[in-house]
């Protein structure tokens, strides 16, 4: 079992349902999640689909083969929550105006570094094997520290400091999901995205944040920004912005026919943005993104199975 980390005033000793402790105040909303059962189906389109130019041409379909069950955040990650456990981020702002707002410009290293790190915040173990020393000595002095709410990097070692900005600095680690059958957070699968969002049968404005003729200005360009996680009406699953606002990183390597990895650097994101139009808002829409950069319009939503 791994020790917890203690940020005072952040982590409560009460309970969710699943039995792991949760972030307490502002952020613990954040934390909520919706329960689905994963059962074997297909996911994405018909070869007579793509051919009569209904789907795009990556939008091939693939096969869930197992059931199990899966807890997914209800909104995507908000920076105050990811700052409030990496508060050593190289990107760290306590802009109280931001906070609310989607955390983007993260890399699928730094999603799967904060998955782990959330891990051991609510008593789970970690998913991601991170091929660096500086994984296990940031993760290993945190495990013993009392972070105050009001952190900065005076109040812990320098040490500590430089191996958690460093770990964070790298944009290009080597991450492997460490087993498939984790209980620990970790980013969904391309197949559970789109099981997921298959139930979403219908697209509004006030559950989905996309681009439209109200987003444009005199110029006839798009001028529109993100929403904050919890804006809008959660869609009749219990989802907020499951579509749209930010694209979400999945766990999945991106390749055409969804079979062959011949883009070792691309992943899977999934669900469009606020720059793009209703049409983008679909289950099987794909797009891949370099696992090594970040982007304004790319963010990154939890779960873990049970």
């Amino acid at each position: 079992m791994f020790l917890s980390i203690i940020y005072a005033s952040l982590l409560s000793s009460s309970h969710a349902a699943d039995g792991g402790s949760i972030l307490s105040g502002e952020w613990q909303s954040t934390m909520q999640t919706v329960s689905f059962d994963i059962s074997p189906t297909n996911v994405g389109c018909t070869e007579e689909q793509i051919q009569a130019n209904e789907c795009d041409f990556d939008e091939i379909q693939s096969s869930i083969t197992s059931s199990y069950k899966i807890n997914i955040q209800q909104t995507e990650v908000p920076e105050g929550l990811f700052y409030s456990l990496i508060p050593f981020h190289y990107n760290y702002t306590d802009d109280k105006d931001y906070s609310r707002y989607p955390m983007s410009n993260v890399t699928y290293a730094e999603a799967a570094l904060f998955a782990n790190i959330l891990s051991q915040v609510t008593g789970k173990g970690l998913c991601y094997s991170i091929e660096s020393d500086k994984h296990s000595d940031c993760l290993n002095g945190l495990q013993t520290l009392k972070i105050l709410n009001n952190y900065r990097y005076g109040d812990v070692s320098s040490t500590l400091v430089k191996s958690c900005k460093e770990l964070f600095s790298n944009r290009d680690l080597s991450v492997t999901l460490a087993k498939s059958d984790c209980t620990g957070w970790r980013l969904p699968t391309e197949n559970e995205w789109e099981f997921i969002a298959q139930k979403i049968k219908t697209i509004s404005k006030q559950t989905t944040h996309y681009a439209d003729s109200h987003s444009k200005n005199s110029n006839n360009e798009i001028d529109a920004k993100t929403r904050r996680v919890t804006d809008g009406s959660p869609d009749p699953n219990g989802l907020y912005n499951f579509y749209g606002n930010v694209w979400e990183w999945t766990n999945t390597p991106y390749s055409v026919d969804r079979e062959e990895k011949e883009y070792s650097n691309l992943y899977s994101v999934r669900g469009g943005c606020y720059l793009d139009s209703e049409k983008a808002m679909r289950s099987t829409n794909r797009y891949a993104y370099p696992k090594d950069q970040g982007w304004s319009c790319l963010g990154l939503r939890l779960l873990y199975s049970n």
